[in-house]
């Protein structure tokens, strides 16, 4: 501190004026830069929160919100004020979550962006630094992992959905750029700008930044000026003043000056054209149409999906915190339009878009358009017209249908069955075998076994274990399973005859014991997709039928974006996020509890 002495502050004028015209013009545009950047904060976290405002009207007025808020203090609710003043429409609380939103993206991004400089420039001042700076990327990355598993955090009864990765990663962009050229601004307006080295002044300039906003004062006005002369021995102390009072001017006092004015005389506000937004509606069972519908689809009212109308397509569309999925084959239309439509839609959201359990047909078209698929699982179909328990590969099928009948077990068709029963078996099953899943597994609900056809097994007249089976014009799907312990070997297998049995009474075209393990080929993904969805127990049951495969893609427009959509299906399934469904109890399908990518059909 003893830097500013009576001398400096005579030779700070001097320094002041030696600042020519051109360095003034290339301050005044990285500051333009600057809160450009600044402005991408708000149109990410306008699209995370989903207010419906306008990308060009968000970035104009979260511009302005910081602008004025940095300069006069009291951050979130300057900023809340002004976001609500300028944007038509924006309730005053929605207006205040964008304002801590963007404050607390700003930690994140502020913080990730320090701690990557400190490590690629250390200071010598700070021994510690690249320990420091590991600490902080350490933190960051920690937390986006934290988020990716964790996306929805309930305090004090209400539920905070995390931004989805991409839009952290988008916030750690534009965080980077918006303090880069911050940076430059004030290095500009060094006397010398050749002085002293961007990489040296960088990460000096970001614990500056951060001390200001530690301290709560209005710009951080001391801290900040008392870090950049405290770890910057080597500049002249009048230069660096001189560069200070004017980076003061340049990036506080003219944006704040023109942020008044767009708040006294406001530009009007653009809205998006409906027509640009593609329809997006939940999803019901009037929706699905009986031709084309898979009986999955019967899970959907039941999973928070969505219907996507994209000219002649309609498709059923999982929302997940990081992206969005067309799930089976479209109720109308092809797949390629939808998953186009899907794609864009999830841009703008911050998401991924990826296609899940589709036919050949539809995967053949998408990958002939540069789609990566990967060859997810194979569903086990049987036709009830023509299977024959007779059938000399059957033997093992045979055997174990006769140590059920054995031992005395019994199946009914249950139209009206006793809900409690079959909940005392699904909690007993549960207790055995682990939590039930969901998103696109089917938990034990009520409201779907109303709509679902139920096969109970009986042993002396009180209920064992008990299938359901999603059913349309299409065929029947086994969705769940559910059993006590020490069930006698084969009343499952009996389960499933008596469901076969009477879909060929009714002539229901196929009947599906859903998704079955694909065989690994010499490709290296098909040998892990095969090893990560192995379970040897319930492929057994499945195979004792002789079903025949057929097999089931997922595809995305990049091979990384299908990982990741993947990756974020299955987290979902193992652990689905109650703020992401509907409040009604969510359904989980149990037959594929060991398929951690692959559930099948009804699953």
């Amino acid at each position: 501190m003893g830097r500013i002495d009576a001398e400096t502050r005579q030779a700070m004028p001097l320094a002041f004026a030696s600042i020519s015209p051109l360095q003034w013009l290339a301050a005044l545009g990285t500051t333009g830069l600057s809160f450009w950047a600044l402005a991408r904060y708000d149109i990410v976290l306008h699209q995370h929160l989903r207010t419906g405002i306008a990308p060009r009207n968000a970035g104009r007025a979260g511009a302005a919100a910081i602008a004025l808020s940095q300069t006069l203090g009291l951050g979130t609710l300057t900023g809340g004020l002004v976001r609500w003043k300028l944007l038509k429409g924006l309730s005053p609380l929605m207006a205040g979550k964008l304002s801590i939103a963007v404050a607390l993206s700003f930690f994140f991004g502020l913080a990730g962006i320090t701690g990557l400089a400190l490590l690629l420039s250390p200071l010598p001042a700070i021994p510690t630094c690249r320990a420091l700076g590991a600490g902080l990327l350490l933190l960051t990355t920690g937390f986006a992992l934290w988020t990716f598993f964790r996306p929805c955090l309930r305090l004090f009864g209400q539920s905070l959905r995390w931004p989805s990765l991409r839009h952290l990663g988008a916030i750690l962009l534009w965080t980077g750029l918006d303090t880069l050229a911050a940076c430059v601004t004030l290095a500009l307006l060094l006397p010398d700008p050749a002085a002293l080295p961007l990489t040296d002044l960088f990460p000096v300039f970001l614990l500056a930044l951060a001390a200001g906003i530690a301290s709560g004062a209005p710009g951080g006005v001391g801290p900040f000026e008392l870090v950049l002369v405290a770890l910057l021995p080597a500049l002249p102390a009048p230069d660096l003043l001189a560069a200070l009072l004017g980076f003061r001017l340049i990036y506080y006092a003219l944006p704040a000056i023109l942020a008044l004015g767009l708040l006294l005389w406001p530009a009007p506000c653009r809205r998006p054209m409906p027509q640009m937004i593609p329809r997006v509606t939940p999803l019901r069972p009037g929706d699905i149409a009986a031709d084309r519908a898979q009986p999955e689809h019967g899970l959907c009212p039941h999973n928070a999906a969505q219907l996507l109308h994209s000219g002649p397509s309609r498709a059923a569309v999982l929302r997940l915190p990081q992206s969005l999925i067309l799930w089976l084959d479209p109720l109308t239309g092809p797949a390629a339009p939808a998953l186009a439509t899907l794609s864009d839609l999830a841009r703008a959201q911050g998401r991924v878009a990826a296609a899940y359990k589709i036919g050949p047909r539809h995967a053949a078209r998408l990958r002939a358009t540069g789609h990566a698929a990967l060859h997810i699982c194979d569903e086990a179909l049987l036709d009830p017209a023509t299977f024959d328990i007779d059938q000399p590969r059957l033997r093992q099928l045979r055997r174990k249908l006769r140590q059920a009948q054995k031992a005395g077990i019994s199946v009914i068709r249950a139209p009206r069955p006793d809900v409690t029963a079959l909940a005392e078996i699904d909690a007993a099953w549960q207790a055995a075998n682990g939590p039930a899943r969901g998103v696109t597994m089917g938990r034990f609900c009520p409201r779907l076994l109303a709509s679902q056809r139920i096969y109970v097994a009986l042993s002396n007249s009180r209920p064992v274990a008990f299938m359901s089976w999603h059913q349309c014009d299409t065929g029947l799907c086994l969705d769940l399973m559910r059993h006590l312990p020490d069930l006698p070997q084969g009343t499952m297998h009996l389960l499933v005859m008596a469901a076969l049995k009477d879909a060929r009474a009714t002539a229901h075209p196929q009947l599906s014991l859903a998704a079955l393990p694909i065989t690994p080929g010499p490709d290296l993904a098909s040998q892990i997709t095969a090893r990560l969805t192995a379970n040897p127990g319930l492929t057994r049951f499945k195979q004792s039928f002789a079903p025949t495969r057929a097999p089931r893609y997922a595809l995305a427009p990049s091979r990384a974006a299908l990982l990741f959509a993947l990756a974020d299906l299955a987290r979902a399934i193992r652990h689905p996020d109650q703020a992401l469904t509907p409040p009604s109890p969510a359904p989980a399908h149990h037959d594929h509890e060991a398929f951690a990518i692959a559930p099948g059909p009804g699953s």
